[in-house]
């Protein structure tokens, strides 16, 4: 006889082989997946930053000038109404972290400078 195909051990052999590589990529491809997502939350809570950052530039009038001053807080929807953020750049998602966010600027003075300083609250 002249058979042609797989016998039951060959493809039970193989299924055994594709699942061990499986296995193995697996936790690799769900850690990169993960340090992705990372990066672009960090990425996203970056741009609201900055935005932050062009908002008080253009109403500076609005934030103290002096160190020891009580910080204010911007919210990153605010930011994406007046058009400070495109609303497809950030996660307009209503529970998300980042769209739900502030900003919270304060006052710092080194060697006789003082600057805004712009820090991201997930959630406030």
């Amino acid at each position: 006889m002249n058979n042609k195909g797989f016998t039951l051990i060959e493809l039970i052999g193989s299924i055994i082989i594709l699942t061990i590589i499986a296995l193995v990529a697996f936790p690799a491809i769900l850690n990169v997946m993960t340090t992705s997502q990372n990066e672009i939350d960090n990425a996203k809570k970056q741009l609201a930053e900055r935005a932050a950052k062009e908002y008080v530039e253009d109403n500076v009038n609005l934030y103290p000038r002096e160190a020891g001053a009580a910080s204010k807080t911007i919210k990153v929807q605010d930011l994406v109404a007046q058009g400070y953020i495109k609303e497809k750049s950030i996660d307009s998602v209503k529970d998300s972290a980042i769209y739900n966010g502030c900003i919270e600027v304060s006052i710092a003075t080194e060697q006789g400078y003082t600057s805004y300083q712009f820090k991201f609250i997930p959630n406030c």
